[in-house]
């Protein structure tokens, strides 16, 4: 507007001062600073219809981004919400399914203790472990006759025989024509003994010298020369009953030879009964630690569901499934051990290439529920860790109860002694 307001002083002013003159005076008014005016005139108005709307963008921009944060901040929430939800859910999920098949359900449903994923029976809970039946073949297809003997006395089948003797040799000879002839590898000095006592060592069943070799319980029984750990193990056949005969031997394979029933009416026989009470709690506290070992790495059909759902993971599902197949073909009608259960869940993160590129590239939902599963399943790991520990403890203290025993039990029972003895001389 200053533009317009000068202009029109400019020419009042020349047309009065040039009045008197030509007509063309007034002409060269109008058109020069007229026309000027003019031209000012709409640039004064463009610059200021853009500044309007250079301010109104200006607020329309601000007004959008503010909107549009309230929007994403309401859509991760949303998100996170749905995530962790489904995490939760999928969790739950899993673990119901693993503990309904592991533990069989009864018109009570599945205890409480049960659905804590097996902390009070531990890893081998339903497996029937105890007094040895844990890993007792259903059948002795691969025994020799001898023993076949030697494995029922062992596990209490049937009655010891009167001379103790007689349950040594039917364990030595039993093993001669099962597990004794593996050519130019095994133990050759059992071998060569077995040919001694007049028998032709033989295998019966596969497994060469699984009957007396650590590693049939701690890697499975194994094939010399191409040994391989495994963590499930057939319960029937060669691989049961090679695990079978080998804890019967670091067991009790020798008990005391029967008693007779007119020996048992004397007061030595009936205190003989007592006494043999008391070892057998003891020894069964000793053996239990590795029958449940034996437990553990058998296959167990409740587990059957719980490995097929691993199967059907999307992002793990493969790998487990290759593993399953190269390791115990036979798992989808056998199941697998509680070993192998806990195994894939550790291996098929931490042992598979595959986890590690889901991890790097996958989104922050994969990665908060992997961290969900891996946090539990290291609680479950910590509860199992303790569980062991207090075991351990009691096998430790009953270690040092019978070392008191041991040294100290003498030394009392000589006061004893002692003691009746003045306590006659006195009279």
């Amino acid at each position: 507007m200053k533009y317009r307001q000068s202009a029109m002083k400019v020419c009042v002013g020349t047309a009065m001062v040039i009045a008197a003159g030509p007509a063309s005076a007034v002409m060269v008014c109008s058109v020069d600073v007229v026309g000027k005016m003019q031209i000012l005139d709409r640039i004064e108005a463009s610059r200021d219809y853009v500044s309007d709307r250079i301010d109104t963008m200006r607020s329309d921009m601000v007004k959008a981004i503010g909107e549009q944060g309230k929007l994403l901040a309401t859509q991760a929430a949303k998100a996170a919400d749905q995530v962790s939800t489904a995490t939760r859910g999928s969790a739950s999920e899993t673990e119901r399914n693993r503990t309904q098949n592991r533990y069989p359900s009864t018109q009570c449903g599945v205890t409480s203790t049960a659905k804590g994923g097996g902390g009070g029976g531990g890893s081998s809970a339903g497996t029937g472990v105890g007094e040895g039946s844990a890993a007792s073949p259903t059948s002795k297809n691969t025994y020799s006759p001898r023993q076949v003997t030697a494995a029922e006395v062992a596990r209490k089948e049937q009655l010891p025989p009167s001379d103790p003797n007689k349950q040594a040799a039917d364990i030595g000879i039993g093993s001669c024509g099962t597990f004794a002839d593996g050519g130019s590898i095994g133990d050759q000095v059992r071998r060569f003994l077995c040919r001694g006592a007049g028998v032709s060592p033989s295998n019966k069943n596969r497994f060469i010298d699984a009957d007396i070799r650590a590693d049939t319980l701690f890697d499975g029984p194994q094939q010399l020369g191409a040994e391989k750990r495994r963590l499930t193990l057939d319960p029937v056949g060669d691989e049961g009953e090679a695990l079978s005969a080998y804890l019967n031997n670091v067991g009790d394979p020798l008990p005391p030879r029967m008693v007779g029933a007119e020996e048992l009416k004397t007061l030595n026989g009936q205190a003989y009964l007592g006494l043999k009470n008391i070892y057998e709690a003891r020894m069964s506290l000793a053996k239990k630690p590795a029958n449940d070992y034996g437990a553990w790495l058998l296959a167990r059909t409740g587990n059957k569901a719980a490995a097929q759902q691993m199967t059907r993971d999307a992002d793990t599902g493969a790998w487990v499934q290759k593993y399953l197949d190269t390791n115990f073909p036979s798992w989808n009608a056998k199941g697998v051990s509680d070993a192998d259960l806990l195994n894939l869940e550790v291996e098929k993160r931490v042992g598979n290439e595959d986890w590690y590129k889901l991890m790097t590239a996958g989104g922050p939902e994969i990665q908060a529920r992997e961290h969900l599963y891996v946090a539990a399943l290291g609680k479950r790991m910590d509860f199992l860790t303790l569980q062991e520990q207090k075991r351990t403890n009691v096998l430790l203290g009953q270690i040092y109860s019978a070392l008191l025993q041991q040294n100290l039990r003498p030394v009392l029972q000589g006061y004893l002694n002692s003691l009746k003895s003045n306590a006659a001389a006195n009279r």
